[in-house]
């Protein structure tokens, strides 16, 4: 699992986005969302502007002749500052 990742929307909204692979636990991406909406906002807080779940994709890639298809999963939220 990568860390969160920040996108300043302007006017106090930030989206951000935490993904893992399949052995990533939903409750997880969660954590991350929160600590870098906590980090952005400091001590002032946040609240959800959307709800959202985390979303499944799959990847194929192609190795010496051989498909391996591996699931993993984003979570994106977008947040404003109190």
């Amino acid at each position: 699992m990568i860390p969160a990742r920040s996108w300043d929307q302007g006017d106090g909204l930030y989206k951000l986005e935490a993904s893992g692979n399949a052995f990533a636990s939903s409750e997880s991406l969660y954590e991350n969302i929160e600590k870098k909406a906590n980090k952005i906002c400091g001590v002032n807080g946040f609240y959800y502007i959307e709800n959202s779940d985390p979303k499944w994709h799959g990847q194929t890639s192609y190795s010496n002749g051989m498909a391996i298809t591996a699931s993993y999963q984003v979570l994106t939220k977008t947040i404003s500052c109190k």
